[in-house]
């Protein structure tokens, strides 16, 4: 079996490029739409930090009447949206997303020339 396919057998090299994708995101301010009107759909998932600092991922959040609920850790969460400091969503940074897929690639092809799997 060639070097080349021994070293993309292994699971955690399988996983990279999510891994890469994760690394990647960051968390941005969100502020909830329609105050007074209709709604609009809210991300899957949130962070919530209520006013005593402490903060949670919310996921499924919706919004009935003045509170914001969702799932954190299996259980069914209700925040007060008066009592939320911040509220933020996960994006994807694509600037860093394609500079860590060109960065992993240029190890990967740099190690496989050293260890000499890419022969010529």
């Amino acid at each position: 079996m060639p070097r080349c396919q021994v070293l993309l057998n292994r699971p955690v090299l399988r996983s990279a490029p999510i891994l890469l994708l994760v690394a990647c995101a960051h968390w941005e301010p969100y502020s909830i739409p329609g105050a007074g009107g209709p709604l609009a759909r809210l991300p899957s998932t949130l962070r919530v930090t209520a006013a005593e600092s402490t903060s949670s991922q919310v996921v499924d959040p919706y919004v009935s009447a003045d509170t914001l609920y969702g799932t954190s850790r299996g259980d069914t969460v209700a925040h007060a949206l008066g009592t939320i400091r911040a509220l933020e969503r996960q994006r994807l940074d694509p600037g860093r997303t394609i500079a860590a897929v060109a960065g992993g690639l240029a190890v990967w092809v740099t190690l496989a020339f050293l260890g000499g799997g890419l022969d010529y």
